[in-house]
């Protein structure tokens, strides 16, 4: 695979786990924790930026568990 393909490779290997990881973390709150001082700042542009850093955080506990080779089979 390529280098633009990995971030989808990393989605890929643990599919099942971010669709069963979202019913238990509430990213929408740790990314609201996280980066609501500068989403505020953001104006209409606040859940755009809101809605990137869910993306963000979830792709980021997927790189985790895929740099640790822990991986959910069916």
């Amino acid at each position: 695979w390529s280098a633009w393909a990995f971030p989808f490779v990393v989605i890929g290997m643990n599919a099942i786990t971010i669709y069963l990881g979202q019913r238990l973390i509430d990213f929408r709150y740790t990314a609201e924790f996280l980066f609501g001082g500068l989403a505020q700042f953001m104006g209409s542009f606040e859940p755009v930026f809101l809605a990137f850093a869910v993306l963000s955080l979830k792709w980021l506990f997927l790189y985790f568990l895929f740099k640790n080779r822990i991986f959910l089979k069916a």
